[in-house]
């Protein structure tokens, strides 16, 4: 057993121990706490609930194929089709019980594929039965409509087409005709959170070309690209023979999210710019904007972290997110970087580099172990949380006498946009 994990093995004996009621000698074993107790879990009570911000479609959604999945953090007790699942589970005894629920498929990109996923939380306790409440299944990935102004399809060529990439992976092509949604699927990381759209084609006889750039991408959001002709400073002229010098192809952009209409900036980009191309750069990372606040204190002093904090004896470290935007939190992900926490000591005590605190999943156990707040979708006011267990961790390894870096970055988004916040800490054994 090594450092980190001896300190976690103590950690959590230490709460188990805070957590035990107290015995009497005529009751020396409480209820609940031998070895082998289960309990029952009943899903009759668990309907599932298709929704996404512009309308409710759960009757047009064949939820019977949508998979399931039953998981305590460690271990998966069931995994297959809502239709197939049994009603009734048998489960040890425990209160960190999740069952997910999503679409049969996401794809990288594809036509009116639109992805749901939900989850919902239970506990099992020994003897009993629970009932699992609805689960609501949300859009989750990225939808993309293309619209023409009525003064620009008088003078589209039949060539014209706008190509959508989104992300690494996700590309498609719009046709002049094509009246269908497009959906793209979100994928945490560089590189996922930036759309290109490019129009290219014959316009009154004229070859036209537009590249727009969206940023910070987030699951859930219907992006309506409009493309009309523009003039600067005047009404658009009489189209007679070719357009006049000045006229062209201009796009406007509104993303839907949580019933909220909202002008979303965009930005020109140059041929060799564009994502996916050689001889341009990968997509920068979300940039910060006006999304939630980030407020973050080191012995109880608010740090920015402009300067590495060195981690001492006793350090307390506490976060505080506030959300102003309508529908809270839809993104907070943590990504550590550390020169001796790395990917496999996280491992070994049942964390990861990357972490989702708004759809934790198996390390959900472990996130709250260490005092990080999980499943904090639609959140405004995100509890303030203390990692002051977990900072100790750093200098448990390395060599003696010499400095390491860590960072943990915090990416936190809501309708209103992402704000990303960096924990610079140094180490020394």
């Amino acid at each position: 057993m090594n450092k980190i994990t001896n300190y976690i093995f103590v950690l959590l004996m230490a709460a188990a121990v805070s957590l035990l009621p107290a015995c009497s000698k005529d009751e020396p074993f409480p209820g609940g706490t031998e070895q082998g107790a289960v309990g029952t879990v009943n899903f009759r009570k668990m309907v599932v609930e298709v929704s996404s911000s512009e309308t409710l479609v759960r009757s047009s959604v064949d939820v019977g194929s949508f998979v399931v999945e039953v998981a305590d953090g460690t271990k998966t007790h069931y995994f297959g089709t809502y239709a197939e699942m049994p009603e009734v589970l048998s489960l040890p005894v425990g209160d960190s019980y999740t069952v997910t629920v999503k679409s049969p498929a996401n794809p990288d990109a594809g036509w009116d594929t639109p992805y749901y996923e939900g989850t919902q939380s239970f506990a099992i306790e020994e003897g009993e039965v629970t009932y699992v409440d609805p689960v609501v299944c949300r859009f989750s990935n990225i939808k993309v409509t293309v619209k023409y102004t009525e003064d620009l399809k008088k003078v589209m060529g039949d060539d014209c087409t706008v190509e959508v990439v989104a992300g690494e992976t996700g590309r498609l092509t719009f046709t002049k005709d094509e009246s269908r949604s497009g959906y793209f699927r979100y994928t945490k990381g560089q590189g996922q959170a930036t759309m290109v759209a490019t129009f290219h084609g014959t316009v009154d006889e004229n070859l036209e070309e537009n590249f727009r750039t969206y940023t910070n991408l987030a699951p859930g959001q219907h992006y309506i690209i409009t493309y009309s002709l523009h003039t600067p400073g005047g009404d658009l002229p009489d189209q007679e023979g070719t357009l006049t010098p000045g006229v062209y192809v201009d796009a406007t952009v509104v993303r839907e999210n949580m019933n909220i209409n909202v002008d979303v900036d965009d930005d020109i980009l140059v041929d060799d710019q564009r994502p996916g191309e050689s001889g341009g750069d990968e997509p920068d990372p979300p940039v910060p904007g006006d999304g939630p606040q980030v407020v973050s204190t080191v012995d109880g002093v608010e740090t920015d972290f402009s300067t590495p904090v060195m981690v001492h004896d006793g350090i307390t470290v506490k976060v505080k997110v506030d959300s102003k935007a309508d529908g809270g939190i839809t993104q907070f992900v943590v990504d550590i970087d550390s020169e001796t926490l790395t990917p496999s000591e996280l491992e070994s005590v049942g964390l990861a580099a990357h972490l989702d605190l708004v759809s934790p999943g198996r390390y959900e156990e472990a996130l709250a172990g260490m005092g990080f707040p999980v499943n904090v979708r639609g959140m405004t006011d995100v509890p303030e949380f203390d990692i002051s267990t977990l900072i100790p961790m750093l200098k448990l390894l390395g060599e003696p006498g010499k400095t390491y870096q860590h960072r943990f970055k915090l990416t936190v988004g809501d309708a209103d946009g992402t704000t990303e916040f960096i924990l610079h800490f140094e180490s020394q054994n």
